[in-house]
């Protein structure tokens, strides 16, 4: 099976680096020379991919003059280069989304706002009561425990608690402060055009 866009204006310079940094991610993930800063969202997406690949049999994708081929053999080098590893004390924040307690090992989604990834985090029945209450409250939480981390990106893809999860509570002048003698804001800028610059100079690297 060959899959090629069907985006209307594939000319634009947007739609073409798409379809090349998925097909060069594909082939540079089978082949152990990947980029550090795919997500592990993004991650997930590409392992669907290669699942229907290697269901179909054969897989092709194609976009100007390069392409990727999705078989057995692509999905067997996929996996060996994502082998998984374990790491204690990892510390993560962010905001819970969402509980699940209908099936064990009970746990909840983590959306870490800096680098927007959600991130499963498994918790003992203990935990339950506090969790809740952050995840209604909508409160920002710092979360501890053995992380499980791909060869790719910064970003765990599930964390095993070792305790339960504390409300990050900050002090505004502090905060100002350090903005301060950081120099993080240009003279004039609000924080959040700060950050939103600091962002779209982050994704010119990438």
């Amino acid at each position: 099976m060959v899959i090629e866009p069907t985006i209307e204006d594939f000319s634009s310079t947007d739609s073409i680096a798409v379809a090349r940094t998925l097909i060069n991610d594909i082939n540079s993930i089978a082949s152990e020379s990947a980029r550090s800063t795919i997500g592990a969202g993004l991650l997930a997406k590409y392992q669907s991919l290669i699942g229907i690949g290697q269901r179909s049999g054969r897989l092709v994708l194609r976009a100007n003059g390069i392409q990727a081929t999705i078989d057995s053999s692509t999905s067997i080098a996929f996996q060996a280069a994502l082998k998984e590893t374990p790491e204690p004390e990892t510390l993560v924040a962010g905001h819970i989304e969402s509980v699940n307690i209908h099936q064990k090992p009970w746990s909840f989604g983590l959306y870490t706002k800096f680098d927007q990834e959600r991130i499963e985090c498994r918790f003992d029945e203990p935990m339950l009561e506090k969790i809740l209450q952050f995840m209604e409250s909508k409160a920002l939480v710092e979360v501890v425990g053995e992380g499980v981390f791909g060869p790719l990106g910064l970003t765990p893809s599930r964390i095993d608690l070792q305790e339960t999860p504390r409300e990050l509570v900050f002090s505004v002048n502090s905060l100002l402060s350090f903005r301060r003698s950081a120099g993080m804001v240009k003279l004039g800028e609000s924080v959040p055009a700060a950050l939103s610059r600091v962002r779209e100079e982050q994704a010119r690297y990438e």
